[in-house]
């Protein structure tokens, strides 16, 4: 009898972009905008940092829903660039300040 393949469910956000070839900031967007379902599990109580793991369902019916047209990627790249445009700004003020 030969054992089932237990397949994966959940991915970290570097697990995900493999799986996908999707990029890891459109995936933190996707993330942000509600287009992903995602998971914080914390390390330690109280601690906020933790792992962002990624529903794989979900971002398989993400993609699949787009298969032969075109995904709804734009808002996210918006999302993204302004998220960038942040941490720079942000990166630009430390810079300022250490000076």
């Amino acid at each position: 009898m030969q054992a089932e393949k237990c397949q994966r469910r959940w991915a970290t956000l570097s697990g995900a972009e493999q799986y996908s070839g999707i990029g890891e900031r459109t995936l933190r967007a996707a993330i942000n905008a509600g287009t992903l379902r995602s998971a914080l599990v914390l390390l330690k109580d109280g601690n906020r940092r933790g792992k962002r793991l990624i529903d794989l369902r979900s971002l398989d019916q993400w993609i699949e829903a787009h298969v032969g047209g075109t995904a709804d990627l734009p808002h996210l790249i918006d999302a993204n660039k302004k998220s960038v445009e942040v941490t720079r700004a942000k990166a630009a003020a430390r810079r300022r300040r250490s000076a």
